[in-house]
């Protein structure tokens, strides 16, 4: 993937990128990211991360993981003699787009209570408050504010059917959480990295949006409902 405008270009990151990426990190947050962290995330197959370049220098760069129909951002930062240039929407709007063409239905991210010019760059973006995470910056023990962003028309004005699933933790293998959602041995892998606090036999609860009228849903039967909502890792 690669996108240009201007005289600037947007393309996925790779290894070599990272020594750039890494200076702009480190000018960039208070707990910045090591090398090894960002190795990590370019072999994990969940995640996606983009670098904006001028020429061959890059000057910007943001990521996020992409699964169960979920996009979350993981960072985003544009070198400091580069900003305040509308660099930082179009890191964004990648992330939106390539979101939608990988059928993400929402897009969440969290955000220093502090950053105010974040706040307002995502919120003119379609991203909604919808709770505070308490000392969720561990260096700083600021709160970061949830936002959400529905990417199918018709969520926004509750479109679809809201259902919740049960479950249970089976087993924690490596990154992954395996979860029996039935009986009938439906089973969802859920990365770690969002459920950290979790361990075997936790019953979780998933609220789920459905693309699907209610009438719809209160046809199916258990186990074809829980198979229309179960998730692999091969359906990536």
């Amino acid at each position: 993937m690669e996108e240009v405008a201007g005289a600037v270009t947007v393309r996925l990151m790779k290894k070599g990128d990272l020594d750039q990426v890494l200076l702009i990190e480190q000018c960039s947050f208070p707990a910045p990211w090591a090398t090894e962290a960002y190795l990590s995330e370019l072999n994990n197959k969940f995640a996606r991360y983009f670098v904006l370049l001028e020429q061959e220098r890059v000057i910007g760069y943001a990521g996020m993981w992409l699964f169960a129909g979920e996009s979350h951002i993981t960072t985003i930062a544009v070198h400091p003699d580069y900003r305040s240039r509308g660099y930082g929407r179009m890191l964004m709007a990648t992330l939106i787009e390539y979101s939608k063409e990988h059928h993400a239905d929402t897009m969440i991210l969290e955000v220093r209570v502090s950053n105010s010019s974040a706040i307002r760059l995502y919120s003119s973006m379609g991203f909604k408050r919808i709770g505070i995470r308490k000392n969720y910056y561990i260096e700083t023990h600021e709160d970061a504010i949830v936002m959400l962003r529905h990417l199918k028309q018709g969520n926004d004005s509750g479109g679809g059917s809201k259902v919740v699933v049960r479950g249970v933790v089976d087993r924690i293998e490596g990154e992954q959480i395996i979860v029996l959602l039935s009986d009938e041995g439906i089973v969802l892998h859920w990365p770690r990295q969002f459920l950290q606090d979790v361990q075997e036999n936790d019953i979780l609860c998933f609220d789920v949006r459905m693309d699907v009228p209610a009438e719809e849903v209160r046809k199916m039967n258990p186990k074809s409902l829980l198979e229309r909502l179960a998730w692999r890792p091969e359906d990536q």
